[in-house]
C-alpha cells in the first residue's frame, strides 16, 4: 500500500486500482551489489559461482569441471545444452589438437608481416620476440604463401 496525497492507493504503476498515474516514477537504483550467489564464505576474496558445485554432483568430470570454471558456467551450459540438443551429431566429439588454431593465427601473422613488406629475416626476429617461436627461414616462407 501506498499513499499518495493522504488518499491509500493500492497496486503499483498500471496495476494500482484506482487513483491518477504519477509522472516521473522508476528509475534505477543508486547503488549496485554483486549478487549473493557469485560470492563465497570468504567474502568475496576467491569469487567461485556455486553452481560448480552443482556440476560436480552431477557427474561431471574434473576436466569438464576445469572448463566451466575456465569459461563461466554460462558459457559452458550453452555449449552443453548446444551439443546434448544434437546428440546425434556430438555424441563422441573429436576435435583437432588445438595448436593447429593457434599455428593458424602465427601463419595469418607472418602473412600480414609478409605483406607489410618485411623480409623474412626480420619477420623471423619479430615472431621470435613478439610469439616466443623460433622458426626457421623455410617455415616463414610456407606461411607467407
Amino acid at each position: 500500500m501506498m499513499s499518495c496525497d493522504d488518499e491509500v492507493v493500492q497496486g503499483v504503476g498500471a496495476r494500482r486500482l484506482d487513483g491518477p498515474l504519477q509522472s516521473g516514477g522508476g528509475g534505477s537504483l543508486d547503488s549496485c551489489t554483486t549478487p549473493e550467489f557469485a560470492l563465497k564464505a570468504d567474502h568475496g576474496q576467491n569469487l567461485r559461482d556455486p553452481r560448480l558445485r552443482d556440476l560436480e554432483r552431477v557427474g561431471l568430470g574434473a576436466d569438464f569441471l576445469a572448463l566451466a570454471e575456465d569459461i563461466g558456467v554460462d558459457a559452458f551450459l550453452t555449449v552443453w545444452r548446444f551439443m546434448s540438443a544434437r546428440r546425434d551429431v556430438y555424441r563422441k566429439v573429436t576435435m583437432p589438437d588445438y595448436g593447429s588454431y593457434e599455428r593458424f593465427q602465427r601463419n595469418c601473422y607472418i602473412r600480414s608481416l609478409a605483406s607489410e613488406g618485411h623480409d623474412v629475416k626480420e619477420i623471423r626476429k619479430i615472431v621470435s620476440k613478439v610469439l616466443g617461436e623460433h622458426l626457421s627461414e623455410r617455415t616463414i616462407c610456407r606461411a607467407a604463401k
